[in-house]
């Protein structure tokens, strides 16, 4: 019995590449088209190697448990506004670039308080929407 779950837990996490169809949040009166990630692939693949984002769009990583999640820029092409959540709360966020032949180690940002989600949009759009710690978002789930 053990050995079969260790077995569902190994393909969920190494194999099965979910990402679930498009979801949306409204932030401060705007929808923002989400793709929503879960499994430990396409969590750590995230947004990299893709060459742009669309403006009102984001990506949502449902994180396997809640704790300090460092996130970064390997393999970016643009700049991201990375938000943590904890239950739908903004509880950080930061803007990064990506790496660039100047600067090639990819930039890093460690939270310092614990998240179960994290949201990534375009540079500036956290800005724009009036988004701020403390925010609370209706997310898909």
């Amino acid at each position: 019995m053990a050995l079969a779950v260790l077995a569902c837990a190994a393909f969920w996490i190494f194999v099965e590449p979910r990402t679930q169809a498009a979801n949306s949040v409204v932030i401060n009166g705007k929808q923002i088209e989400l793709e929503v990630v879960e499994s430990f692939a396409a969590i750590t693949k995230g947004l990299g190697e893709r060459d742009s984002l669309d403006r009102e769009a984001g990506m949502l990583f449902v994180l396997p448990f809640r704790g300090i999640h460092t996130f970064w820029m390997k393999g970016m092409r643009f700049p991201l506004d990375i938000i943590w959540l904890d239950d739908g709360t903004v509880v950080d966020m930061v803007s990064l670039d990506p790496p660039t032949p100047e600067s090639p180690q990819p930039e890093t940002h460690r939270p310092a308080v614990q998240a179960d989600s994290v949201l990534e949009l375009n540079a500036g759009m956290a800005a724009e929407l009036g988004i701020k710690q403390g925010l609370k978002l209706d997310l898909p789930r």
